[in-house]
């Protein structure tokens, strides 16, 4: 009878070792699932946050121009971090703003409301402005007659 009692603590033994065992991997495959949950989301909002324009770099002129038209072209001027190179020159055509006068690190551009989007989520794109259009005036001479 010995040897059945042994045997009947060894199967004892082995079940609740095996149920300890699947408590515990039922617990640790929860937390993972939980945790896979939780960067998902964190995924999804980064995915959010890259595709929503930055607002905060852009002049009030330019956020109510963007407003108002659909589908028209925009000039603006782009203020960056450092000196427009020809890699972020790229990289700012690659997403449709047109560069066409470089200063320093200002450019001006023209493009459509989404190519203005797409520059302002650039890292080194500090702020965006709707450029200012002024008639030329006219300068008299000082005798009377126009020069």
């Amino acid at each position: 009878m010995k040897v059945g009692g042994n045997m009947r603590r060894c199967a004892i033994r082995v079940t609740v070792i095996a149920i300890f065992l699947s408590l515990s991997l039922l617990f640790v495959g929860c937390k993972d699932v939980e945790r896979t949950g939780q960067q998902s989301e964190t995924q999804s909002s980064e995915n959010l946050e890259t595709t929503s324009p930055d607002n905060s770099k852009f002049d009030q002129n330019l956020h109510q121009a963007l407003q108002d038209n659909e589908s028209a072209e925009l000039s603006v001027m782009v203020k960056c971090a450092r000196p427009l190179d020809d890699d972020m020159k790229i990289e700012v055509e690659a997403g449709g703003l047109k560069v066409q006068t470089v200063a320093g690190n200002s450019f001006t551009a023209r493009g459509s409301k989404e190519a203005i989007y797409s520059a302002s989520k650039i890292d080194f794109i500090e702020y965006i402005q709707l450029t200012q259009q002024r008639d030329l005036l006219q300068v008299r001479s000082p005798q009377g007659g126009n020069r």
